[in-house]
């Protein structure tokens, strides 16, 4: 196998070309085997099953946001992104299935991201995890979805320094 930096370049090149004009059906096994690899690294253990589930590669990230619980904004980490959702580090839980509007702060103001829980992990059922909830974005406005891809972008370049 190539190096590990040669093949998160070649994932972000495949997904650039993914977004311009999709991907021959060999591009796609390709893409596909380079998501597994690449999360197998950036998330030891996870394996291909939940890579496989996932629109894009999540990649590490710490940002600070919010979340309301019951009119109650609880501070939480977003530890992970993927163009679909993320993965926020909080000790407030909310159930699988609950709305979420995720909250980050930008330019002064602030920027909503709506979602849905799509898992939760109390750190004491996962050894070495983080307590926190799998959030699957859902209903973005335009100004959402260029934030994600800001962020999303930044966290891949972060990631590719990292990698090396």
């Amino acid at each position: 196998m190539a190096s590990l930096p040669a093949a998160f370049r070649e994932y972000k090149r495949l997904e650039v070309m993914r977004d311009e004009r999709g991907l021959s059906l060999e591009e796609l096994e390709r893409w596909t085997q380079l998501k597994r690899i690449l999360t197998e690294h950036m998330r030891p253990g996870v394996g291909g099953y939940f890579a496989d589930k996932q629109a894009s590669l999540r990649v590490p990230i710490r940002e600070q946001a919010e979340f309301d619980r019951q009119g109650e904004a609880c501070a939480c980490v977003v530890t992970n992104i993927s163009r679909g959702g993320v993965f926020v580090a909080s000790d407030t839980l909310l159930p699988v299935g609950a709305a979420f509007a995720l909250r980050f702060p930008n330019d002064g103001g602030s920027v909503e991201l709506p979602g849905v829980v799509t898992s939760t992990s109390s750190g004491a059922d996962r050894e070495g995890r983080e307590q926190g909830m799998g959030i699957r974005f859902d209903g973005l406005s335009a100004e959402a979805q260029a934030f994600v891809q800001q962020i999303y972008g930044r966290a891949m370049e972060e990631a590719d320094v990292t990698a090396a």
